[in-house]
């Protein structure tokens, strides 16, 4: 089946039963469009290949989409997908379900991946970027990884963390704090440019040292494994990582420790100035 790519008729493709339209070539099954609809793009078995590679050239000079993925779906639709992908398979080094890559050296405005989220009235909970990591997973596990400078806007609803009672469980007071704090030693450094990380902070640095944390609270440290998603190489980056955000219970309770000691000498205090002010009456009394 051909046509005349200079014809200006247009080429219409039709199946009068309920039955799927498929295209082959190479006796392999490569797009089609199913009875319901549904667009079938991209079967293809060849190593390194596409499933499906869309070039837009000399388009809009001012909005330019390579693919648009729109659906508007009827009421009550559980759940709608404006585009879905899924990779999967025995990969070898990565596999990326969405992989987003822009270079420009002209627009002023540069994304790999840009996302919008417009909240309804009627919404429970709407999100911009949703990332999950199922369990179990082995390995470094990361629902969102930044290898680079981040910023977040966050505005009035600032930053939160889960710390709702009813999600917590074995909950003791937390003591020692003071000893904790003792044994860190923060320090001054910077970052080995050949480290093999990419986008490492430059300049001096204060902070700790993963390795001392771990020897007083373990928990604020973990083993973290990297590798740059665009390198052709498979050599991964293993080091330790930590949580600062751990480090904020140790010095509130140690302020509060500090604090309590700082009033038992303060009351000590009172009572040694009492007693002396008496004994300086009782010698001023036997010296008249």
């Amino acid at each position: 089946m051909g046509w005349d790519s200079s014809t200006m008729f247009d080429l219409d493709i039709k199946h009068e039963a309920n039955n799927n339209i498929r295209l082959y070539t190479d006796n392999i099954l490569r797009g089609g469009v199913r009875n319901n609809g549904a667009v079938l793009l991209g079967t293809t078995m060849i190593l390194g290949g596409s499933a499906l590679t869309v070039v837009k050239e000399n388009g809009n000079p001012f909005s330019n989409t390579a693919v648009n993925g729109r659906l508007l779906a009827p009421q009550d639709i559980t759940n709608v997908y404006a585009g879905f992908f899924e990779a999967k398979g025995n990969v070898t080094v990565r596999n990326a379900g969405v992989a987003g890559i822009s270079v420009d050296d002209i627009g002023q405005f540069n994304y790999g991946i840009a996302s919008r989220m417009c909240n309804g009235p009627n919404n429970t909970a709407a999100y911009a970027i949703y990332g999950k990591v199922c369990s179990p997973c082995i390995g470094s596990c990361w629902a969102l990884w930044l290898d680079g400078p981040s910023f977040s806007s966050i505005g009035p609803m600032g930053s939160w963390q889960g710390s709702d009672a009813s999600l917590k469980t074995n909950i003791q007071a937390l003591t020692g704090g003071l000893d904790m704090i003792d044994q860190l030693s923060p320090k001054s450094y910077n970052f080995i440019e050949e480290s093999g990380l990419q986008n490492l902070p430059s300049g001096m640095q204060y902070g700790v040292l993963a390795q001392e944390l771990e020897m007083v609270i373990p928990h604020a440290v973990t083993d973290a494994t990297s590798a740059s998603f665009t390198s052709d190489e498979s050599e991964f980056v293993e080091f330790k990582a930590v949580n600062y955000q751990q480090l904020i219970p140790v010095l509130i309770i140690a302020f509060q420790e500090r604090q309590a000691e700082i009033d038992q000498q303060a009351v000590l205090i009172a009572q040694l100035e009492e007693a002396i002010s008496a004994a300086e009456s009782e010698i001023q009394l036997l010296n008249e």
